[in-house]
């Protein structure tokens, strides 16, 4: 009488050969190409000032294990080359593989076997420091119903590079990491990431910046009874204009419409172009409260007249 397997035992040897097999090929060597970090360290006040690259493709050699660690469990590795230890100082350097490999760190028993590219030229010079204005690459869009209010808050408009002078000369403005955000319908604040896209051969400070934008939610209202102006007029002026009162549909954040009168609004007709009127008719000029949009103007045209003394 044959002996039933269940289905537990065979999941469970089938688990287990699997564990067997995994445990002995990661005790093997492989060869395996990733991409690592570069780090340059230069003379103290100098400053590389070419464009490097920030990585290089290293051909390593290990265990299995060792590879594992180095690439998924503990991926701090990295190459740092130390131009300052150079018996001499070079305004222009060659690094090349051999220094890549001898700064390669990285947990003990993995090896460098290749690396590209093979050579890297490095220009130097004087360092220094340049302030340039911060632009955030910020991208929000509302929820249905809800707008921004005025302009983004940065804690700080403006950003110190630190590298070479000849670099520094050719940067007129620095940027944030990018960021969009969907569905927004609450006040936003962040710390958005600045920029470090050349790290290996510039220093930015501050490394974070804040960031606020207020939302509300979006109303349309009509404001009646705003009195038109004329500006520059003499006393005794022959010009007039009808209607002398008008309205406009605005739209802006609910809680700042819901506070509006006609006082908040400014409505003129500037009396030069009266004097050069000839069709009869004029456009009112009206000034909004800021974070107003004006939708329309009732009526949105004034009838000019010129009273005969």
């Amino acid at each position: 009488m044959k002996q039933k397997v269940s289905i537990r035992t065979i999941i469970s040897a089938t688990l287990l050969a699997i564990a067997l097999w995994t445990y002995n090929s990661l005790r093997s060597e492989y060869e395996v190409i990733s991409d690592f970090p570069l780090e340059i360290i230069t003379h103290e006040n100098t400053s590389i000032e070419n464009t490097i690259p920030s990585s290089v493709s290293l051909k390593i050699k290990g265990t299995g294990w060792q590879l594992v660690n180095v690439l998924y469990v503990n991926p701090n590795a990295k190459s740092i080359v130390d131009l300052s230890k150079r018996t001499s100082f070079q305004p222009i350097d060659t690094i090349i593989s051999a220094d890549i490999k001898q700064g390669f760190r990285a947990p003990q028993g993995v090896q460098v076997v290749d690396v590209l590219p093979k050579e890297i030229v490095t220009r130097i010079g004087s360092i220094t420091q340049k302030k340039v204005p911060l632009i955030p690459r910020v991208s929000l869009a509302m929820h249905e119903g809800f707008i921004q209010i005025g302009q983004p808050m940065l804690q700080t408009d403006s950003v110190v590079l630190q590298g070479n002078a000849a670099l520094l000369n050719t940067i007129s403005a620095w940027y944030t990491e990018p960021l969009r955000k969907q569905q927004v319908k609450e006040n936003v604040s962040l710390q958005l990431k600045v920029s470090d896209s050349l790290s290996n051969i510039l220093t930015v400070t501050p490394a974070t910046v804040g960031y606020n934008v207020q939302v509300d939610r979006m109303a349309e209202i009509t404001v009646y009874d705003i009195p038109v102006q004329i500006i520059g007029a003499p006393q005794q002026s022959v010009h007039t204009i009808l209607p002398q009162i008008i309205s406009v549909v605005v739209r802006g954040g609910i809680n700042q419409i819901a506070e509006l009168t006609p006082q908040d609004f400014i409505a003129i007709a500037d009396y030069n172009q009266l004097r050069k009127d000839t069709t009869g008719i004029i456009k009112p000029i009206i000034t909004a409260p800021e974070n107003i949009r004006i939708l329309q103007v009732i009526p949105d045209v004034l009838q000019h007249r010129t009273i005969h003394l």
